[in-house]
């Protein structure tokens, strides 16, 4: 994963992160997250 590669991070370690926001924002799919973040702006 070239994000994780240019900001120092493994991308397990990026994975385990997106997965806990997915978790908080109790959202299934990047289509779900991006429908929530419109929702709160």
């Amino acid at each position: 994963m070239k994000s994780a590669v240019s900001a120092g991070r493994s991308e397990i370690t990026v994975n385990v992160h997106r997965r806990r926001v997915m978790d908080k924002m109790q959202a299934r799919s990047l289509a779900d997250r991006v429908r929530a973040t419109e929702r709160l702006a």
